[in-house]
Order: C-alpha cells, then structure tokens, then sequence
C-alpha cells in the first residue's frame, strides 16, 4: 500500500490566498509562503480553486472598468482617450501606423536576380500590383548567373 502524501494547505486556504491577492499566484503565494508553483499545482489540482481563479480574475476586470468609469466621470482626458482606443475602435478611434518596407540588394544595394525562369517581370509586376514596392522596376539581371 502507497503513502498518500499529506498537503500543506486546503483548497479554501488556497483560494483565500488568491481573493486576497487578486488571483494573482505569487502573491498568493507570498501570503501562503510558498513557492508559486505550489499555488499553481493546487490550482491544477482541484477545479473549484480552477474556478475560483477565473471568477476572482473577472471581479478584478470589473473593479477596473468600474474605476475607469469613474475617472472618465471626472474628466480624467488619459482615462478617456484610453476608453475611446479600446471601444470606440467602431467609431473611427484608432490609431493609425504606417509601416515602410525597403527591400534592397546585397550592402543596400539593388536586388539582382537570376531571370532564367523569365517570370521575373511577371513577379515584379504583382508586386508593384499588391502595393509591395512603389514603382515598377525592370528586373536586373545578374551577368554572372
């Protein structure tokens, strides 16, 4: 017959840890004095601290909504802009970044390419299509090849 191995802590005292840490596992932890690892083994272990975690990560998602609102209520222009970014992307809040693509050849300089298959210009064209490169090149075609 095996021995079972005798836990150091309840399931309760594990999820009281993680209520009072904000379901966050090293503070739980810490408030145990234990490593985090084994909060996440119990956590692992039993469905209800598996619950629990989920419940108590949401109730936190809410306490920061509701304190967002609250600053949004009283003006707070960070708490707005940040609001308006995050829900109000429908309504033509975003922030818009353009993004530049260089393609160059060996040192920065031009691409050479190998033409025996004589779909470069081909290839070139589509890329010039797609937006991919801003003008329409003719293929350079390597001496060497």
């Amino acid at each position: 017959m095996s021995k079972t191995k005798q836990e150091r802590y309840t399931p309760d005292q594990i999820e009281q840890a993680l209520r009072n840490s904000g379901g966050f596992l090293s503070g739980a932890a810490k408030k145990l004095k234990c490593d985090w690892a084994t909060v996440n083994n119990y956590i692992k272990r039993y469905p209800k601290l598996q619950e629990a975690l989920i419940e108590i990560k949401e109730s936190m998602i809410d306490l920061s909504e509701s304190k967002l609102i609250g600053q949004i209520n009283e003006g707070n222009i960070t708490a707005i802009i940040f609001h308006l970014k995050c829900l109000g992307k429908n309504r033509g809040y975003v922030e818009k970044q353009e993004v530049s693509h260089e393609i160059t050849g060996k040192n920065g300089g031009k691409i050479e390419i190998d033409d025996s298959d004589s779909k470069t210009a081909e290839v070139l064209d589509i890329l010039f299509k797609s937006g991919a490169i801003k003008q329409k090149v003719d293929p350079i075609i390597n001496p060497e090849a």
